[in-house]
């Protein structure tokens, strides 16, 4: 007989320490919480909280009154309370004296479950599509975005009836497929997946229905109040890798670029109200092609580096588009097609020196990076240059933690507006696209996926005539 019994115990992170003064200190970094004026037995009860297997509540109770204090425990079930509402407490399932399934909330507002909100024998349930599960540190962990807690397996039944759970069964279906499961054993964990928001919801209700899987996880995840992640400045990576370098350097001839005269743009440049005013997404381009000049001063009034300066651990640079913390993650890769003194093939841009450096020539590959952005915009003439915005993610996430890779997407927002101001005030033809192929890139451009890879594209030409 299956014999469930729950076990309290704090969140793995938290720490009890006592003062000189004999009180106590309740950690959980980066916050402490003091707990003054306890008693002994108070304080050695507490302590139980942070052993690993943790113990039930019925066991503290009987700590308390084995000292002959039962004046404490009204005290240390106030505390208990108190600690479950802060989100500090984890409840694990014990079922024939080894842990079955363990509840961790990521915030306050992860609520224990009290009991199955609906035991109806004949109500069927399902896993909510939002419901995943993951591996880590050696725990296999399910997790939802839709509620703010980890629930971790620690016994293969109930990962069984997870997998059952992938269509709609009974309280009775479930018992007849997994041998030595009793009904309170699974209404309590129904319960809990309930709870958690881990089954399967209206699907129409609370906007739900607009959401795919992947967005809704990565929304919740780089944004605060769903998770219990490290999140802004935490830097990872300090003193265990090198920050990376603040620009990326080929080691071929450069090609150089014809430097623009700001101060007379600042005289001729029509109005920012005007240029931006003006701004439309041009898919079409010129028949004659855009110029290696016009490039040069495109590029370097979009992107070049107006200074250098250091940001606490890192070496950053300062440049017309914004970037998270200036780390300044994203590579621009012009991909040629026709560009009147320019030969056809791959480059990278170097925004310091302003200058390109030659990358490929008109492979299989980078052909393939044209024919992807002709077609994104089902243009019936050959894209004239593309520009790929390619991320190092190591420059961003040496530094940020949970939210690295949402900025990064911010800064290729940033560049792609600036992009098409620019264009806008020189009168060519620009236009962001909607997706591109990071495989594709990388192969054209031999870079690793994981370290480098495109995250951004932006056509540019030549502007088409009135009769074009």
């Amino acid at each position: 007989v299956m014999t469930p019994l729950l076990h309290l115990r704090f969140k793995p992170q938290i720490q009890l320490q006592e003062t000189p003064q004999g009180s106590l200190v309740l950690q959980d970094p980066p916050c402490s919480l003091p707990l003054d004026a306890l008693s002994d037995p108070l304080i050695a009860a507490l302590q139980l909280l942070t052993q690993e297997q943790g113990i039930s509540e019925s066991a503290l109770t009987a700590q308390i009154l084995q000292r002959g204090s039962w004046q404490a425990l009204p005290q240390l079930h106030y505390l208990l309370q108190s600690f479950q509402e802060m989100g500090l407490i984890c409840h694990t399932l014990w079922v024939d004296d080894r842990p079955w399934a363990t509840w961790i909330p990521l915030t306050a507002a992860a609520r224990f479950p009290a009991s199955l909100a609906s035991p109806d024998p004949n109500a069927t349930y399902q896993l909510s599509r939002f419901t995943y599960s993951r591996w880590e540190q050696g725990q296999m962990l399910l997790e939802t975005p839709l509620y703010p807690v980890q629930i971790r397996i620690e016994h293969w039944q109930p990962g069984a009836i997870l997998s059952l759970l992938s269509t709609p069964q009974s309280r009775i279906e479930i018992t007849n497929q997994i041998p030595n499961l009793t009904e309170p054993l699974i209404d309590t964990w129904l319960s809990w997946l309930q709870q958690g928001q881990m089954l399967d919801l209206d699907p129409t209700s609370s906007g739900l229905q607009y959401w795919e899987f992947h967005d809704l996880l990565f929304h919740s995840r780089s944004r605060l109040g769903r998770h219990s992640l490290i999140t802004g400045k935490a830097y990872p990576f300090l003193e265990q890798i090198p920050p990376p370098p603040p620009l990326k350097s080929y080691s071929g001839p450069p090609i150089p670029l014809q430097r623009p005269d700001l101060e007379t743009r600042k005289q001729t440049d029509r109005s920012f109200t005007q240029v931006l005013e003006s701004r439309r997404s041009l898919r079409g381009q010129g028949s004659d092609p855009i110029t290696l000049e016009q490039l040069g001063e495109f590029l370097f009034r979009s992107a070049h580096i107006q200074g250098f300066v250091w940001r606490d651990h890192l070496d950053c640079t300062l440049r017309p588009s914004p970037s998270g913390g200036a780390c300044f993650p994203l590579e621009i890769y012009p991909v040629v097609h026709s560009c009147a003194g320019l030969d056809p093939g791959l480059y990278h841009y170097n925004p310091h020196h302003h200058h390109l450096d030659p990358v490929a020539p008109l492979t299989p590959a980078v052909t393939d990076l044209l024919t992807g952005a002709r077609q994104a915009t089902k243009g019936h003439q050959p894209t004239q240059i593309l520009l790929v915005l390619a991320a190092r993610f190591p420059r961003t996430m040496w530094v940020y933690r949970a939210i690295s890779y949402a900025l990064i997407l911010k800064d290729v927002g940033a560049l792609l507006q600036t992009f098409a101001l620019v264009a806008a005030a020189m009168d060519l033809a620009g236009c962001s696209l909607g997706v591109g192929d990071g495989d594709r890139f990388a192969a054209a451009a031999t870079t690793d996926y994981y370290l480098e890879t495109s995250v951004g594209e932006f056509i540019l030409g030549s502007a088409p005539a009135a009769e074009d």
